[in-house]
């Protein structure tokens, strides 16, 4: 495995032990954006949810959740959902926001399918992370801020590739600020990996330059 790869795995695994952390027993788990519903796996046996409902807008993902005693949802996280309002006990939202336009309701639909005493986790990149602003000093395109939906499409597997790419990329202060301007209240904001280290103890000490961002959230 390439030096590149090395870090950007022990990245993607820091987000997913600090997220798994963060759960707690619950009766409903909701997971929005669930891929190949393999973390979804780790969330349902971290949280013990009976009940669990699994989103996602590629019809081909929501297949992944075939086989499991899940309610599978095939829906457009830019529009309202077809989940009943105090809904779930938590959210989990993983590298989704930055795929939507329309984020807005996208924060409005958590707020409302949220339990009055439940929390959402949300993770994205971090648009401040060191490594997106060396490319900008060095007068290069982040790669995680695209500008195309063709562009790196000849790479993605099967199941990505009538995905939208990147459309809105945040700092933690602004996805602090949108959190806030739709009323959700912040338990705590955190960091998880850190480029170009495969230790993740640099995004403790200084989060506001992590690869990725995570937001618990409550209402």
């Amino acid at each position: 495995m390439s030096i590149s790869s090395q870090i950007f795995y022990a990245a993607d695994k820091h987000l997913k032990d600090k997220t798994l952390s963060l759960m707690r027993p619950c009766q409903t788990l909701i997971d929005l954006g669930c891929g190949d519903c393999q973390f979804t796996e780790r969330l349902v046996d971290r949280t013990g949810a009976a009940t669990v409902i699994t989103v996602d807008t590629i019809p081909i993902r929501v297949k992944y959740s075939y086989g499991h005693k899940w309610q599978s949802v095939n829906a457009d996280l830019n529009r309202r959902l077809p989940i009943d309002d105090n809904t779930a006990d938590i959210i989990h939202a993983g590298d989704v926001i930055e795929h939507l336009n329309n984020t807005d309701t996208f924060i409005k639909e958590i707020k409302r399918i949220l339990k009055p005493n439940g929390f959402a986790v949300i993770s994205t990149p971090n648009l401040a992370s060191w490594h997106n602003i060396l490319f900008l000093i060095l007068g290069l395109q982040p790669p995680v801020a695209m500008v195309s939906d063709e562009i790196l499409g000849t790479e993605m597997v099967e199941a990505d590739k009538d995905m939208p790419k990147h459309r809105r990329i945040f700092t933690p202060d602004g996805l602090y600020e949108l959190l806030k301007h739709h009323g959700l209240k912040i338990d705590r904001m955190y960091g998880a990996g850190y480029y170009p280290f495969t230790s993740s103890i640099m995004a403790t000490i200084d989060p506001d330059h992590a690869a990725y961002i995570i937001a618990k959230v409550m209402k």
